[in-house]
This record gives structure tokens, C-alpha cells and sequence, in this order.
């Protein structure tokens, strides 16, 4: 375990020698890259199978996330820190050469330039029909930064390690997954920016008996319970995105989106951080309740959306 610990040290100290100017370009990067190919699906698809396409996208994604902590583990216990970064490497390399058997997206009939045009003549009116699901992104990453800062103090309070709180995520990612597969297999009745809206409230509230109750069973099952909303409203913000703006705007609004859930995730900090002096479970409690009165607001304007 001790040989571990000082590999996973060695491992992020040698990621860290690559500097902070190129680590900060491999991050824009792939955030950039995981928005355009999102956008090229929306593109791609044919609209009876994109429900599902976006939901076994975010399936895939989710389960990425639950995989590779394992997989880096693993090599950096059995070999050297650098082959798990040189597999990243082999693996990131991979996929882009099997990226260039992607279809090409559709024109939208006027080109880049007009794409442009749209984008500039109506950035006040994109914004607009873009803001339930950009609110529900702030939101949602709102509330997955709770989970993230809080679920330890909140662990550590209740008499249990801290250090749980890794096998209780990892329980949350396979049930997000296996949500995220029942979300693709139908289509849901309500408008979709309605589904989102409910989802993310369904995950605040499931999560709630783990901030109200310290023991460690009711932690266990409401963290890993609500993984089961995770994934689809992943899956329903961004499905509402796709709907609420034209084709020339995809690429931008799923980076908005992308962007508005990284400000949500990092306020997140901040706020559980100003609660803790509080009482952990009122740390995680308070920004729950926040993030479940917000999520009723999106949902109550329905008549404003597509559905």
C-alpha cells in the first residue's frame, strides 16, 4: 500500500514537471474535444435515435470515469508511474485515428460563414433560449461538487474513514452508468428540459438522507442510490441544449454548457468550505436544499421551452 501511495506521489509530480501552461492547454483541449464530437452526434444522428445516442454518450463517459482510476492504479502498482501516462498517451492516440472514420457533419445549408453570422448577430438571443440548460449545468455542477468536498468531512463526522468516500463514489459511477442505460432505452413522457430539471432534484433529494443521518449504511445507499440520476440528467440538460439552439450554435452552447458546470463544481468548494465550521452534515444539508430549489425553478417555466 506504501509502495502505492509513493507511486501515485512520483506519478503526480511527474505530470506536474510538464508546467502549468501546457497542463492548462491539454485541459482546454479535451474539454473542447468532448464538446465538438457532442455537437457532431446532435449533428449526425437521425432525431429518433438521438435520445439514445446522447445517453449512451454519457454512459460511456461515466464509465470512463469509473474505469481508469482503477486502471492508473493498477499500472502504476505493477509497473512504472510513466506507463500509466504512456498508455493515456497509446489510448488518447488511438482514438484520434479512429476519429477519422467519423462522419462528416451535414452543412447547414450556409456554411461557416453563415454560421458566424448567426453567431454574432444573435449571441443576446442564443443566450437567452440557452439559459435552462446552462442553469441546470451551473446547478448540476453545483451539486457534484457537494458530493465531491463534503462527503468525507460528512464521513469522518458520522465515525467512518474518510477514506470511504472513494469506494462510495465508485458505487455512485456504476449506478450513474446503469442509469444512464435505462434513460436511453425509451422515451420519457414531459418536456425534456422538464426531465432535467426533475432528474437533478431527484438526485439532491435521494442524496439528503446521507447530510441528515450520520450512519454510515444510510450514507452508503443514498450516495450510491442517487448515481441512479446522475448520468440521465447529464443526458436531459444537454438533449436540451441541442433543442433549444440552432445547428450553427451547437459547438458554442456545448461548451457553455461544459463551462457552466465547471463554474457550478468550483463554487461548490467555496461554499461547502464557509458551511463546514457549521457541522459537516450541514455543510452537505444546506447546498442540497439550494441546489433542489433551484432545479424547481428551471422546471416551473415550462411553457417557455421546446419540447
Amino acid at each position: 500500500m506504501t509502495s502505492l501511495v509513493s507511486s501515485t506521489k512520483r506519478l503526480r509530480a511527474d505530470v506536474d514537471d510538464w508546467g502549468p501552461s501546457s497542463e492548462r492547454g491539454r485541459v482546454v483541449g479535451v474539454a473542447r474535444l468532448g464538446q465538438q464530437l457532442r455537437a457532431l452526434l446532435a449533428r449526425t444522428m437521425n432525431p429518433p435515435l438521438l435520445h439514445p445516442a446522447m445517453s449512451l454518450d454519457t454512459t460511456l463517459l461515466e464509465l470512463a470515469w469509473t474505469v481508469a482510476p482503477v486502471g492508473v492504479s493498477v499500472l502504476v502498482a505493477v509497473g512504472d508511474p510513466r506507463l500509466a501516462v504512456a498508455t493515456m498517451a497509446v489510448l488518447a492516440a488511438a482514438a484520434a485515428l479512429a476519429s477519422l472514420r467519423l462522419p462528416a457533419a451535414p452543412s447547414d445549408g450556409d456554411g461557416a460563414d453563415g454560421a458566424r453570422r448567426s453567431g454574432l448577430a444573435l449571441g443576446p438571443v442564443l443566450l437567452r433560449a440557452a439559459l435552462p440548460s446552462l442553469a441546470l449545468a451551473l446547478v448540476g455542477g453545483f451539486a457534484g461538487g457537494v458530493l465531491d468536498t463534503a462527503v468525507p468531512p460528512v464521513l469522518d463526522a458520522s465515525g467512518s474513514p474518510a477514506s470511504l468516500a472513494g469506494v462510495l463514489f465508485t458505487g455512485y459511477s456504476i449506478t450513474s452508468v446503469v442509469g444512464g442505460l435505462i434513460y436511453g432505452l425509451r422515451h420519457w413522457p414531459g418536456r425534456i428540459h422538464r426531465q432535467a430539471a426533475a432528474l437533478l432534484a431527484a438526485l439532491c433529494l435521494v442524496l439528503l438522507p446521507a447530510a441528515l443521518v450520520p450512519s454510515l449504511p444510510v450514507i452508503a445507499v443514498s450516495i450510491v442510490a442517487a448515481g441512479l440520476f446522475a448520468a440521465p440528467q447529464l443526458t436531459a440538460r444537454s438533449l436540451t441544449l441541442q433543442r433549444d439552439l440552432p445547428e450553427s450554435a451547437w459547438s458554442a452552447g456545448f461548451s457553455a454548457l461544459y463551462a457552466a458546470n465547471g463554474a457550478g463544481y468550483g463554487l461548490a468548494g467555496f461554499a461547502v468550505a464557509a458551511l463546514l465550521p457549521l457541522g459537516a452534515h450541514f455543510a452537505f444539508a444546506v447546498p442540497l436544499a439550494v441546489c433542489i430549489a433551484a432545479a424547481v425553478v428551471v422546471f416551473l417555466p415550462s411553457g417557455t421551452a421546446r419540447s
